[in-house]
This record gives C-alpha cells, structure tokens and sequence, in this order.
C-alpha cells in the first residue's frame, strides 16, 4: 500500500501534453494515439521489469534504489554473462538521461509562459538560438531541483534521500490534478463547444473517471506521508517531505503574487511592445 503512491506517480506524464501542444503536429490526432500507445507499454515496462527483479532476487532482498542493477549482476554472474553489467548500467544511464530530458523540458514551459506574461523576469522567455529551448528556465529548474536533492540527503543515507525526494515529488506533482478532476467534474455538466472531442459514454463516463482519479490522486498523496518500514528517523523523514513540499508551494505562491502585482503595473504602463 505504500507503494501506491509511486505507483501512481509512474502514470503521470500525460498532462504534459497541454504544456507542449503548440509543438506537436496535428494534437487531436497525435495525442490520442499516443495515449492509446504509451500506456500498455507503461504498465508492461513496469509490470514485466518488478517481476524480472522478483524472480531474480528475493523479496526480502529487494532494494528499491539499487534492485534493477543488483538484478542484473546477480544473474549476470548466475549466467558467467559479467560483461552484461558495464552494458546494462549504460542502458540504465542512458535511461535517466532521456527521462530527465523529457521532464525538465516538458515542464520548463511553465516558467517559459511564465516570463511571456510577466509572472516571472523576461529572461525565462528567452530561447536558445539554435535549438528554440528555454535554457534559462531549464537551467533554473535544474539548480532547484540539485537544492533539493542536498536538503533531502540531509541526515539521512542515500536511500533515504532518494526515498523523501520520491515522495515530495509525488505529493507535488499530484496536488494539481485534484482541482484537475473537480473541474472535469464541473465543466462535463456544460454544453458543448465547437472542436470538443466527444467522450465515449457522455459526461457518466467522465464523472465516474473524475472521481477515480480522484481518489487515486488523495490516496497517494496521504500514502506519500508514510514512511518505508526501514526508515531509520521516520518522524524527520516525514518532516521532510512536508517541509520540502510546503516551501516549493510557498515559493510558487510568492512567483505568482509577484508576478501578477509586476503584470499589474506593466499594464498601467502600457507594457513593453510584444
């Protein structure tokens, strides 16, 4: 039940979409097709990956940072295969280079649009001249995201830090599809307007889908909360969590507020020419 929450975690994504939908060809088309794609290969890529480690190291021994690598050495010497390792680790590298490429670029159009609308310095709208990235928003995202990592770390092992840095994660990327989903909910009951794909099933289906992720989202919220049964200083580990995840809503309250009172006044101006 603990893992519940990464578990959910694991099927996010989707929602970057509207991030990026002026960049992708075709959206109505494209994006439901690759829905329709990605999630049996999401589910068989995690399912098929828990049961390989399984079979290859008991439960008990199981690691949730190190399982996958310790899976493959063990039946890399099981099997005299040991060249196997030094390639399966670059695999594994190349992996978290590409998944951290997708999330840092997908969601660095938040503070992007950000700097459009004056929410936040200009510099964050400003593109890479070559590759059309916003690199200042990029690199931003990824000097916080180190900040937070060392907060993590501290008093704690590795795994600690990996563990209390997984569920800030979870608990802040979650946190916005709760309003997410009541609006699904609200807005299903309006008429409908022109271009709008229509629902298999009518605004049932999308009420009962609304309330199931719904629930699914304020289950792995609450469950992000409790701490692994090895968990050396649970208390701290939940204070943690809680306090990483309220300063990242406190900061983005303080960006938008400061924001808006700077769009405020640069609309009074009259603006600089767009």
């Amino acid at each position: 039940m603990v893992f519940w929450a990464t578990i959910a975690f694991a099927w996010t994504g989707p929602e970057a979409a509207s991030f990026m939908g002026g960049e992708i060809r075709d959206p109505r088309r494209t994006v439901p097709r690759a829905f329709a794609i990605a999630a049996p290969m999401i589910a068989a890529i995690y399912i098929l990956g828990t049961g390989s480690v399984l079979v290859s190291i008991p439960s008990e021994q199981t690691n949730a940072l190190y399982g996958l690598m310790e899976a493959i050495s063990i039946d890399a010497a099981r099997f005299n295969l040991l060249w196997l390792i030094p390639v399966a680790a670059a695999f594994v590298v190349l992996d978290r280079l590409g998944s951290v490429g997708v999330w840092l670029g997908a969601v660095a159009r938040i503070p992007f649009v950000a700097g459009l609308d004056h929410h936040l310095p200009r510099s964050f709208a400003r593109l890479h001249p070559r590759h059309g990235s916003p690199t200042v928003a990029i690199w931003t995202q990824a000097v916080i995201i180190a900040a937070f990592a060392f907060l993590g770390q501290a008093g704690t092992s590795v795994r600690g830090a990996y563990t209390v840095v997984v569920e800030m994660m979870v608990v802040a990327t979650m946190l916005p599809f709760v309003p997410l989903f009541g609006a699904a909910i609200k807005l299903s009951a309006d008429a409908s307007v022109p271009g709008e794909v229509r629902i298999p099933g009518g605004r049932p289906t999308v009420v009962v889908m609304a309330l199931i992720g719904l629930a699914t989202t304020l289950g792995a919220i609450a469950l992000a909360f409790v701490p692994p049964a090895d968990e050396e200083r649970p208390a701290i580990a939940v204070l943690k969590v809680a306090g990483m995840t309220t300063t990242l809503l406190l900061a983005g309250a303080a960006v938008y507020f400061a924001g808006s009172a700077r769009a405020r006044r640069l609309g009074r101006r009259g603006g600089p020419p767009q």
